[in-house]
């Protein structure tokens, strides 16, 4: 993977294109869990343009590339909510207004970050191999073969990570 992500730095089309092949469903997954599809569609677009203009300055930090994506996906996803929220009009004398919409707004993210913190401090403490299985499974939105094939294990070798890094999580988190 190292290899092709330096090739696409590099300007490689084959090597972006394979980068693409790779991580687009994941990206759109993501997003299409989120938000309305047609939304999705246009946000994992801007996702690649954004990828596009930042490849030359990304480094690997020990999280996959995928992981990388779908934090472009995130924070596009953010400002989306943030601009929509601002194009709102709401009428303080009309309380039916104030109905809950199936799209999340700003509030809605806050509240999530809120309750999402003592998650991410539970991950940062397991071993990268951990992190690494869960990032691809959950937020990438990958399946066990493909986790598998991106990291060089086995399957078994991924369910068995998963399950270990999910009961200690559990258990973090349940004694937190």
């Amino acid at each position: 993977m190292h290899a092709l992500i330096t090739a696409a730095q590099a300007g490689d089309r084959t090597a972006i294109a394979e980068l693409y092949r790779q991580h687009q469903p994941a990206v759109h997954r993501y997003l299409a869990r989120r938000c309305p599809a047609d939304l999705a569609d246009d946000l994992a677009q801007d996702v690649w343009v954004r990828a596009l203009q930042a490849l030359p300055r990304y480094q690997s930090i020990g999280a996959p590339f995928g992981a990388w994506l779908v934090a472009i996906a995130h924070n596009l996803l953010a400002d989306h909510h943030k601009r929509s929220a601002t194009h709102r009009e709401v009428l303080a004398d009309d309380p039916g207004r104030h109905q809950h919409t199936a799209a999340p707004g700003p509030e809605d993210e806050v509240l999530a970050e809120l309750d999402a913190a003592p998650v991410r401090t539970a991950v940062a403490t397991l071993p990268a191999a951990h992190r690494q299985t869960l990032a691809l499974t959950y937020w990438a939105g990958l399946t066990t073969a493909q986790v598998a094939a991106r990291t060089g294990r086995t399957p078994g070798a991924v369910r068995t990570i998963r399950c270990r890094a999910s009961s200690t999580l559990r258990r973090q988190l349940t004694a937190a």
